[in-house]
């Protein structure tokens, strides 16, 4: 039987947001939400450092981390914690365009609306952090019926499920983590959605060829460090997400060293999500 380790944290529900994401940078796999009390649960095989998630929760939050305790870090079997996790989310819409629907359950959809079935699992990315949901409503204003697209680190599959509606060209789905591909397939089958070009691997798993738009839902950093391989595989546009307030102007300058034109910005809850072009010859 696998082993996790389980990290429990108090904390206030207006900071729920802002915690999960730092925990998911960490390595998270999971995360369970009750009554004040945050568990998040990593693979115990991989092992992770409690000071350096408290220390990164701390930079994000500012003054604000001091509400956040540590109440537990222990080992726990395998369990069904990531069912229950699922359980406690409710369908709910984004962009106008999609039904988020958490697990196979069949709803009608108000007219219009594209539903999607997910069932993360051990990978992030339901639609609820507003990085997502930033992501999803670039696709649905920018996405033209034949485009092509390059989905970096994707995660539950969300986007590049919610792509395969919007287009009939071609996708591709990338994640350095297999369980989160594995997880990913899973959701493309639960929604009928064949075509969809996995690769398991960094972004030099793929040949420098162009797709019309690119997405990036990862932390800041690792967007800074793909930048050069995300900006010369941008045919029309690319649009960044995961990152936190304080790297924008960082960021701003990664885009303009790759020559990119920055087009937009969107802001929420201290993330940023930036919407760039090729910056004319």
């Amino acid at each position: 039987m696998s082993t996790w380790r389980r990290l429990s944290l108090q904390l206030p529900e207006e900071l729920l947001e802002e915690v999960t994401a730092v925990l998911h940078d960490a390595g998270c796999l999971g995360a369970e939400w009750r009554d004040g009390l945050l568990d998040a649960w990593f693979d115990e095989k991989a092992g992770f450092d409690p000071e350096a998630i408290a220390s990164r929760i701390d930079a994000v939050l500012g003054p604000r981390g001091a509400a956040v305790r540590l109440r537990a870090s222990e080992s726990t079997p395998d369990g069904r914690w990531h069912e229950r996790w699922m359980e406690g989310l409710q369908p709910f819409e984004v962009a106008g365009r999609f039904l988020i629907v958490p697990g196979p359950d069949v709803l009608r959809p108000a007219s219009g609306l594209e539903v999607l079935r997910l069932t993360p699992g051990r990978a992030f990315g339901t639609g609820e952090h507003v990085t997502t949901r930033m992501c999803l409503e670039y696709l649905a204003s920018e996405m033209r019926p034949a485009d092509s697209l390059l989905d970096v680190g994707t995660g539950s599959g969300i986007l590049a499920i919610a792509a395969r509606r919007l287009t009939s060209g071609q996708i591709a789905a990338l994640d350095t983590d297999p369980s989160s591909l594995e997880v990913a397939q899973e959701n493309a089958v639960l929604n009928v959605t064949p075509g969809i070009w996995w690769v398991a691997g960094s972004l030099d798993a793929l040949a420098p060829r162009p797709f019309d738009l690119v997405v990036a839902n990862v932390a800041g950093a690792t967007i800074g460090r793909l930048m050069p391989g995300l900006s010369c595989r941008a045919r029309r546009g690319i649009f960044l997400a995961g990152i936190l307030d304080e790297e924008e102007q960082e960021l701003r300058q990664c885009l303009d060293r790759a020559g990119m034109r920055l087009a937009a910005i969107a802001r929420a809850q201290g993330w940023i999500g930036m919407a760039a072009a090729p910056a004319a010859p």
